[in-house]
């Protein structure tokens, strides 16, 4: 018996919505989860203490354990890191080397500091698919450096240009989101790069780059326009999760 038009496109829109996962996207996710839990009360530690090399050692721990399981997979397959990864490694001790110098570096610096992390999140993308290295791990440690750019400059703003502490909330947006992804959906449901996503980082990057050298009110405006861009795609995110968790059969 041939199925309906509309049994059909449900069976397609489920299909489309939930994404098959392996134990290497298990181990990732693994990983996020971790972060999740233990980058955000670092974020807190560095705002009591008003310092920022607390989530610099925070991150430099996480991010080292992330590249160990990595590099025993490597190892196992016989297979280069990738000319990409190395790039996204660099851009980590780049936002690292800032969290530790909050206290020497001018505007100026910091402008350079976060043009050239901008700057190398496009490289490497491009690096990737043109020496055909674009891989599941890459992704993932791509988005986990792009949070920590943002968390990084909102650090920033916070503990050196004296905004509110609203401005470090988007850097907190991907932990919430793992978290929420963790508890609604366990190990079953992974991320997927949208283009629109993409987009928004873009502009939010630029934004958060040019807000240190901006002053006063437009520089406030800036970080504003900044919180909104982030704000909704994760809401986008959100909902997507939503419905895959509303899907998925309940256990009796």
């Amino acid at each position: 018996m041939r199925p309906t038009r509309q049994c059909a496109r449900q069976t397609s829109r489920n299909t489309t919505n939930t994404t098959p996962m392996d134990a290497l996207d298990r181990r990732l996710n693994h990983c996020s989860n971790l972060i999740a839990l233990v980058l955000p009360p670092a974020v807190a530690a560095a705002i009591l203490l008003d310092a920022s090399i607390v989530v610099a050692l925070t991150c430099v721990v996480l991010f080292g354990g992330l590249l160990l399981g990595q590099r025993r997979r490597l190892v196992q397959h016989r297979t280069p890191p990738g000319l990409a990864n190395l790039l996204t490694l660099f851009r980590l001790l780049l936002l690292v080397t800032v969290l530790c110098l909050f206290d020497v570096l001018t505007p100026a610096l910091t402008f350079a500091a976060f043009a050239g992390n901008v700057m190398l999140d496009v490289i490497d993308g491009r690096i990737a698919r043109a020496r055909n290295e674009t891989d599941r791990f890459g992704s993932h440690f791509d988005m986990e450096g792009d949070a920590v750019y943002v968390l990084t400059a909102g650090l920033y703003f916070l503990l050196v240009e004296g905004v509110a502490r609203w401005v470090v909330l988007p850097g907190l947006l991907r932990d919430v989101y793992r978290l929420a992804v963790w508890g609604l959906a366990g190990g079953d449901f992974a991320e997927r790069r949208r283009r629109y996503a993409a987009v928004i980082a873009g502009a939010s990057f630029t934004l958060l780059c040019a807000a240190t050298l901006l002053p006063g009110v437009m520089q406030q405006l800036a970080l504003a326009l900044t919180a909104l861009l982030l704000c909704g795609s994760f809401a986008i995110s959100f909902a997507e999760l939503f419905r895959h968790a509303a899907q998925r059969p309940s256990i009796q």
